[in-house]
């Protein structure tokens, strides 16, 4: 069975992104294997800047037991209703489940 997005799908969508958004590649070392290295790509695009920043905050929330899966899960799935501008403003539909304690809730004393 052909994968959801293969590596040639992905460098399609790439090189069509470059047309308009000048992306940059960088080459970043490998932190387990000195002889890997990886490639990054820089958007010079401010509002997916701002997407991506949102995301990256989800996924360190997930790893940090702040966020369940169930959650995360929630939050992709219904993006972009459920951005909130990494907590700047309310989300358009809620994706947290406040009736589990993520340690972001007040506890009643």
């Amino acid at each position: 069975m052909r994968p959801f997005y293969t590596a040639e799908d992905i460098m399609y969508t790439l090189f069509e992104m470059d047309e308009h958004f000048n992306i940059r590649l960088h080459e970043v070392p490998d932190e387990n294997f000195s002889s890997r290295k990886h490639y990054a790509i820089q958007i010079r695009y401010p509002v997916a800047e701002s997407f991506l920043q949102e995301w990256d905050l989800r996924k360190k929330e997930l790893a940090a037991g702040i966020i369940s899966k169930s959650e995360y899960t929630e939050w992709k799935l219904n993006w972009p209703q459920t951005a909130d501008d990494c907590g700047k403003h309310p989300p358009k539909i809620e994706w947290r489940d406040n009736s589990q304690s993520t340690g972001t809730q007040n506890n009643p004393t």
